[in-house]
């Protein structure tokens, strides 16, 4: 555990925080609670066997409800809009877009080898909640882009902003499957940016208390790092396929297995439709080229 407050710690994971874990919120308050629960199984049921009150989750990823289950004795709570893929696998599946692009049977075998579970949602989360723990007090920020439904939380006190996954990594924003949107990403940035916390706890990162504002603009900007060099791929025209060959999301110094060259085809849709809609480029028979 990593104590932030006398209330608040984080819980340390393997791999440094990388898929399939997030670092996890623990609150030892008059309500105890812990914000998502990929840490691992054996510290999951070490925090269940002490006695938890409630799962607060930031959407419906694997690398963020991974052990819901073991949570059985306590209420799981998750924002209105994620709350459905939390709890059908079927949901789960068609939210990342395997159906829809295609590869139904990748989903499938994606969802065996990470191994995912559903878990019962017995609240539904909104926009400007406040859930009252005792003396941590969390406000629910509705910050979708990564998911429809995904939320960071702001311990108000404190100025602790829980961020889930506006990660502030060097990679930045991920938006690979069709249930992500580009535009909200970067709204919800901006909106995470606005708060200027002390400190913020990143899903993939850990704690985070230097240079904040200029990690959340490098992170948002990592986005528009990413569209300018597909348009200039676009000078020449190209269908998604060939542009996914590139590797323009991950990068070229990435092997991508199978399922990464999935998102990074997604993601890289994601980013054409953009351009599209503001008129920079055109597509005619699946093939895209500036305009």
């Amino acid at each position: 555990m990593i104590p932030i407050t006398k209330k608040i710690s984080v819980v340390s994971v393997p791999n440094n925080g990388r898929f399939p874990y997030c670092y996890c919120m623990l609150i030892k308050d008059s309500v105890r609670a812990i914000i998502d629960t990929s840490c691992e199984e054996k510290k999951a049921r070490e925090i269940a066997a002490q006695g938890l009150d409630l799962v607060i989750n930031t959407h419906f990823h694997e690398d963020h409800i991974m052990f819901n289950w073991i949570f059985d004795k306590s209420q799981i709570w998750a924002h209105s809009m994620d709350a459905p893929a939390i709890r059908s696998l079927d949901l789960w599946k068609d939210l990342f877009g395997f159906s829809h692009y295609g590869d139904n049977d990748l989903g499938d075998i994606y969802r065996k080898n990470i191994k995912a579970k559903s878990s019962p949602v017995h609240r539904e989360l909104q926009d400007g909640e406040l859930i009252d723990l005792g003396t941590v007090k969390l406000r629910v920020l509705h910050t979708p882009g990564h998911t429809q439904g995904h939320c960071s939380y702001f311990e108000e006190n404190e100025e602790i902003l829980y961020a889930g996954e506006i990660t502030l990594s060097n990679f930045g924003p991920w938006y690979g499957h069709l249930d992500s949107d580009i535009d909200q990403y970067i709204k919800s940035i901006e909106r995470c940016r606005k708060l200027k916390p002390k400190l913020v706890i990143s899903s993939h990162l850990g704690l985070i208390n230097d240079d904040i504002d200029k990690r959340m603009q490098a992170f948002l900007n990592r986005i528009y790092e990413k569209e300018a060099v597909i348009l200039n791929e676009l000078k020449t025209p190209q269908t998604l396929e060939q542009l996914t060959e590139k590797k323009l999301y991950y990068g070229t110094k990435r092997q991508l297995p199978h399922f990464r060259t999935f998102f990074e085809k997604v993601a890289i849709h994601k980013h054409l439709q953009r351009l599209a809609a503001a008129k920079q480029i055109v597509s005619e028979n699946g093939v895209y080229f500036t305009v």
